[in-house]
Parts: structure tokens; C-alpha cells; sequence
């Protein structure tokens, strides 16, 4: 409220206590209270006049004028109200409405100056569209600061791996199964995967080839199976085992128990069809477990020093890790094999 105290004794000296309204201002209203006077000065008519302020006094004009009719001593206040007043400056001017008033010599209630601002409409839904504006912003900033960071993200740091796959040769199928994932690696960018023991001739000491390749990789992919089991637990060598060079589950096994360094390296897989049950006891607690082809997102993770906890967790930080096709392709291979061995 703009408040204006009021005063007199008699109608020529009387003035009102006017109160306006502020927040009306802003919606191009004047809305005013005012005090009547006292029924001995039996007043019945006030003349309330709005007037817009120019550069000097002289230059001030009427915008608005109202006669407001009250009844002596029936209220003590009243309330006008001016609509649809143009931007710019103003105060108001009440006086009684009464021959008795004589306006060359008798008082007249002028109100502080109050403010009718420009374009109010304009400059609320102007402050809507920026409010709104920021807020885009703001929500753009975060999606492109999200994008980036999770752009980055999928860079891993480590941009190769090298990986020795160890198996057993249980079997013709079992076989397949394992060349399944071996052709599942080597379609992983930056992925190295030594799968036999070609190389170890061109090496000229085969021997130290097991050795060597378990010291110089960065994983060991152990594949678990039946023919694991026996070897590790048991101690047992199955009656058709066959492999290219020789046995290497066996010593790959002891030189793991052995070392610190190559129990941090070991990376057990247990394949659609496999029990777990099939992991040697003093595998057990080593290295860590992933099933597939459930875990191959997970399994990519670990092996380029990554970590995921959910397939969409896996997706959103690599979505490269695995390439969808490859997957596909290898979960259909070992759901093949998986039927024929029910056959």
C-alpha cells in the first residue's frame, strides 16, 4: 500500500487516510481505499480525480475522475478503483463534493506518487520466456555435458589387452564351444588373444613357451569344464584327450596356485551348459567368475580394466563392449552346441 495520513476539523480543511493498492499497479489497475469523513461534517460525495504527472506540475492532466456517494456515518471508509490506466506516473486528489467547498481556498488530498509500469504484460511474459529460456539451457548444458562424459567414457584407457585362452579338450563339441569364444575375442578392437601353441615352434623353445605367455598376458582366460575338473581336482587325465602340443591346463594350473601375480591374472568363464560345480577347489576362490554368454559385457569390461555392474550398466559406458552382431553370433554357437549335446 501507498498510504497517506489524513486530517481537519471541519470540510474546507478535511483530509483523507488513502491507501492504494500496489500490486494492482502492476496488472494496469488503481485501486484505492480511502477514509470518509466524520458525520458532523455531514459530507455525502467525494470527488477522487487520477492524475498523470508530467515533466512540471503544469504539465499534469486528469486521466481518470470519479464521484463516489456515501452516506454521512454509515461507513468510515471507501474504496475506488481506476481500470485499464496507461504506463507512466501518477498520484491522486480527493476532496469533498460540496458547495461548501470552495477549491481556490480549502484542502485537497494528494497522494505520493505511484508508477504504472511499462508493457507489464509484456514484461511478465518476457520474464516467463527467459525463466523458460534458462531453464532450457540448463537442461541442455547437462545433457551435453552428460553426453561428453559418457562419450569420453567410452574410450577406454587401456586401449589393448592381451589374453591367453587355457582350455581343456574335452571333446569334439567342447572344442567348438571354446573356438566359438576365441572367434567371439578376436573380433574385440584392441583384444589379443593367444589361443594355441603355433607360435611356439617359430620360438625355437616350446617349453617355455606356457611360461612366458602366462608372464607376458595381461589375462588368463581359463575355460571351465569337465576336463578341467578332472585334471585339477583329481589329478586325472581324461582317456580322449587330445591336444596340439601336449597338455597345458595342468602346469598352466600349478604355475597360478604358485604365483601371486598370475592369481591376479585369472579370468575363469563358465559357458551356457557348464556347471559351476565344475571349478576346481583350489580355483575356487581365485581370480574372478564370469558366466556366459550372460556376462560378455562384464567379461570385455574386466579385460580392458573396466568395470560394469548390469548389462544396461555395460551398455551405457561401452557400447562397443560387445559389438551386438558378434554376440549374437556367439550365443547362437553355443545354443547350438548345448542342443546337440541333449541330442
Amino acid at each position: 500500500f501507498f498510504v497517506g495520513l489524513g486530517r481537519g476539523e471541519n470540510m474546507c480543511d478535511w483530509e483523507s487516510t488513502v491507501m492504494v493498492l500496489e500490486p494492482a499497479l502492476s496488472k494496469r489497475s488503481v485501486i484505492a481505499q480511502f477514509s470518509l469523513a466524520s458525520s458532523s461534517l455531514n459530507i455525502s460525495r467525494y470527488n477522487v480525480t487520477l492524475v498523470k504527472q508530467g515533466p512540471t506540475t503544469t504539465e499534469s492532466s486528469v486521466a481518470d475522475k470519479q464521484s463516489i456517494e456515501a452516506k454521512p456515518g454509515e461507513h468510515s471508509m471507501a474504496v475506488v478503483s481506476f481500470g485499464n490506466v496507461a504506463p507512466g506516473v501518477y498520484h491522486l486528489r480527493i476532496h469533498p463534493d460540496d458547495p461548501g467547498w470552495i477549491a481556490s481556498d480549502c484542502s485537497v488530498t494528494v497522494t505520493d506518487a505511484f508508477m504504472i509500469p511499462e508493457n507489464a504484460q509484456l514484461r511478465a511474459a518476457l520474464s516467463a520466456s527467459l525463466i523458460c529460456g534458462l531453464v532450457l539451457l540448463i537442461v541442455i548444458l547437462t545433457a551435453s555435458i552428460v553426453y561428453v562424459y559418457l562419450k569420453r567414457r567410452t574410450v577406454p584407457p587401456c586401449a589393448s589387452a592381451t589374453v591367453f585362452l587355457l582350455y581343456s579338450y574335452d571333446s569334439a563339441l567342447h572344442f567348438e564351444a571354446v573356438k566359438a569364444l576365441h572367434q567371439f575375442l578376436c573380433e574385440v578392437p584392441g583384444l589379443r588373444v593367444i589361443f594355441d601353441v603355433a607360435e611356439a615352434n617359430e620360438m625355437g623353445a616350446p617349453h617355455h613357451w606356457l611360461p612366458t605367455q602366462l608372464r607376458h598376458a595381461d589375462h588368463i582366460v581359463l575355460v571351465i569344464s569337465a576336463g578341467v575338473y578332472e585334471k585339477v581336482e583329481k589329478r586325472q587325465m581324461p582317456t580322449d584327450e587330445y591336444h596340439p602340443w601336449g597338455d597345458l591346463v595342468t602346469p598352466a594350473v600349478y604355475d597360478i596356485l604358485r604365483l601371486d601375480e598370475l592369481q591376479k591374472k585369472l579370468v575363469k568363464v563358465v559357458m551356457y551348459g557348464t556347471s559351476e560345480t565344475m571349478v576346481p577347489t583350489p580355483l575356487f576362490t581365485r581370480g574372478v567368475t564370469f558366466k556366459l554368454p550372460k556376462h560378455t559385457g562384464r567379461l570385455l569390461h574386466h579385460l580392458f580394466g573396466q568395470q560394469c555392474h548390469s548389462a544396461l550398466h555395460c551398455r551405457v559406458r561401452h557400447p562397443q563392449w560387445p559389438d551386438p552382431e558378434s554376440e549374437r553370433v556367439f550365443q547362437k554357437a553355443l545354443e547350438k552346441l548345448e542342443l546337440e549335446s541333449t541330442i
